[in-house]
């Protein structure tokens, strides 16, 4: 299996360390999968260049092997929005940390054109009670199979807290 994390806009290189954390926790429950981060920069409101990114991603990882999307803030509205893409993968779930997904009644979804995944597609979000940029009860997805609110900010603590990305693998 692949694991595919996408980030947010908000990465710098110091913040990019926190997908370790999430790449050692996701190991451990998948020891033979092959875990890849995407750095893409974009900005919320190219909405072009967001989507092309959801082609890009899909087209370069739709390989037959089966994928776990994974994202954190946007990434996890882009991880969203491909899912429905993959034709020869087999998407086994997505997880979304920190994403607003109901921000601005899903604005960010339609921009990218998402469409409603399988209900055989696990869907798992994660909110943070003290997040600073993604606003409280917008991290919540409609198809979301389970919700989960951890006690932390938006990266902080994923940088430094490795327990909530063992809790989220």
């Amino acid at each position: 299996m692949n694991i595919l994390s996408i980030n947010g806009i908000l990465m710098d290189a110091r913040k990019m360390k926190m997908w370790d954390g999430a790449q050692t926790a996701f190991g451990e429950v998948y020891p033979d999968a092959r875990f890849e981060t995407y750095f893409d920069y974009y900005h919320i409101l190219e909405s072009k260049i967001m989507r092309n990114l959801v082609r890009t991603l899909v087209e370069r990882n739709d390989t037959g092997d089966d994928v776990l999307l994974l994202g954190h803030s946007m990434g996890g509205v882009i991880a969203h929005a491909m899912a429905t893409h993959f034709v020869r993968s087999r998407v086994r779930g997505i997880v979304t940390v920190f994403s607003p997904h109901t921000y601005l009644w899903g604005q960010f979804g339609k921009q990218l054109e998402a469409q409603p995944i399988s209900d055989a597609t696990p869907f798992i979000t994660f909110e943070g009670t003290l997040d600073w940029l993604v606003p409280f009860g917008t991290a919540w997805h409609p198809q979301t199979w389970k919700h989960v609110r951890l006690v932390t900010d938006h990266q902080e603590g994923l940088m430094t807290d490795q327990r909530l990305w063992n809790t989220i693998a």
